[in-house]
């Protein structure tokens, strides 16, 4: 248990909201048995049930959603700000910002353009003078359902984006590669390109499916830069995409959505909060030096 007097303060302003929620909970379901009565008493009244026992509860959630959201923003900017900051000199995370969509788009991680996209908590750094950024981002299109009844919403990324452009690495593009972890469950669609593993080390193959978008035969990767990426994945314990054109490097992770905002069930004064965002960080940085030390030739 963290002893900063700022997170012991966050701490208990939490298990006051969580003893607010467990009244207000309460007291919503004593509303319910009284009300239940009150229209027993009164049958012509009881098609009023649902409007005068369902908005109260819609309200009164809205209403604490203002304070616990606001305790969020209080404690990245307490807790996760600083973390950055001390984990590598220069690197900084800022709340209000994000990647743009284009960043997206270009990584060809999304298989189709996003109608709806929302980005925030950007956090930039360098790696060996290689400027990288990385934003949380989700991004969604509207389609029409099995039929053509109705619209359903598709989500098309929901995780970490990272890029970093690593001028002067590697040769001019004859394609892109793009490569994912075996592990990963999510519902995605199928990578571009054709499937490889002729260029690929044997130990590589076996943990990452990796594809090859170009019009030339794909080069091989240098056994260092496969075992680079197979280190980063198992150190880092993350699961991920990557996009490599032959100048700019993409790293996304699928699943991962507000690694800088705490859930309620979870102690805000537990000094490990912030290890999972931080092992994203780590893994994207093992990824650049990678790719720098390692450019495919050709690619």
């Amino acid at each position: 248990m963290d002893t900063n007097p700022s997170t012991v303060s966050l701490e208990r302003k939490r298990e006051r909201l969580l003893l607010l929620a467990g009244a207000g909970i309460l007291l919503w379901i004593s509303g319910f048995a009284a009300l239940l009565w009150f229209f027993k008493a009164f049958p012509p009244w009881s098609s009023f049930l649902p409007l005068v026992w369902i908005i109260p509860g819609v309200i009164g959630w809205f209403v604490w959603q203002v304070p616990w959201t606001l305790l969020q923003s209080e404690w990245k900017e307490l807790v996760a700000v600083p973390a950055v900051a001390a984990w590598r000199p220069g690197w900084e995370l800022l709340p209000g910002k994000g990647l743009p969509r284009k960043a997206l788009a270009d990584s060809g991680l999304s298989a189709h353009p996003a109608s709806q996209y929302y980005a925030e908590d950007l956090v930039r750094g360098t790696v060996d003078g290689i400027a990288v950024e990385l934003a949380e981002i989700r991004a969604t299109r509207s389609v029409r359902s099995a039929g053509g009844k109705g619209k359903r919403t598709e989500v098309l990324f929901q995780g970490v984006l990272g890029q970093a452009t690593l001028v002067g690495q590697g040769e001019a593009a004859s394609g892109t590669w793009y490569a994912q972890s075996r592990g990963i469950t999510a519902s995605l669609a199928p990578l571009p390109g054709e499937a490889v593993s002729a260029a690929l080390a044997p130990d590589f193959a076996r943990e990452f499916v990796v594809t090859f978008a170009g019009k030339e035969e794909p080069p091989p990767w240098p056994e260092e830069l496969c075992e680079a990426v197979l280190a980063a994945s198992r150190e880092s314990g993350v699961r991920f995409r990557l996009a490599w054109n032959g100048t700019t490097l993409w790293m996304g992770t699928t699943s991962l959505i507000d690694l800088w905002e705490p859930p309620l069930w979870t102690r805000l004064d537990r000094p490990d909060r912030v290890e999972k965002a931080l092992r994203i960080l780590g893994a994207f940085e093992a990824l650049v030096r990678a790719f720098a030390a390692h450019p495919v030739k050709g690619s």
